[in-house]
Parts: structure tokens; C-alpha cells; sequence
């Protein structure tokens, strides 16, 4: 898992949202609503909005994800979490 954009270069603004990679071995579209509810609920008692990006490790290996501009971006500037 990687923060990545605005806050993870510290260039975020109050009105920023949290822009969040989740790699995994695999992501049923189950696993990826029950992913995307969790990071409203979260965000919502922290009030802020929660981005999450949900990758599988098989995407990540091939293209064109794995030489996609934000993908090379959150390569460089992701922090992992």
C-alpha cells in the first residue's frame, strides 16, 4: 500500500484528498466496493475524501498499467503505509 499525489509530496491543501495504492494478489470486484466502502467510512470520521486505487500484483507485472505514467508516478513518489 502507497500514499501517493499531493499528500505524499506535502503539497496537500485542506480541500486535498488522500490518494491511496492497494496492491493485491487478487481483487474480485467484491474486494474492491467492500475497499472503496471501508475508504468512505474512514474518510468520513476524518474527514476527508479517500482515493483508493486497487491494482492486482498481475496488473502491476504487465502493460500497459505497469508502464502507465501513474503508475510510474506512484512508483517514485509513493510512500509505503
Amino acid at each position: 500500500m502507497r500514499v501517493f499525489g499531493s499528500r505524499a509530496r506535502g503539497d496537500a491543501t485542506w480541500e486535498s484528498d488522500l490518494d491511496v495504492c492497494v496492491a493485491l494478489a487478487t481483487a474480485t470486484p467484491d474486494i474492491r466496493r467492500r475497499i472503496d466502502e471501508l475508504a468512505w467510512e474512514i474518510g468520513f470520521v476524518a474527514g476527508l475524501v479517500i482515493a483508493p486505487l486497487v491494482v492486482t500484483r498481475d496488473e502491476l507485472d504487465r502493460a500497459p498499467l505497469s508502464i502507465s505514467p501513474l503508475m510510474t508516478r506512484i512508483a517514485a513518489e509513493g510512500v509505503r503505509v
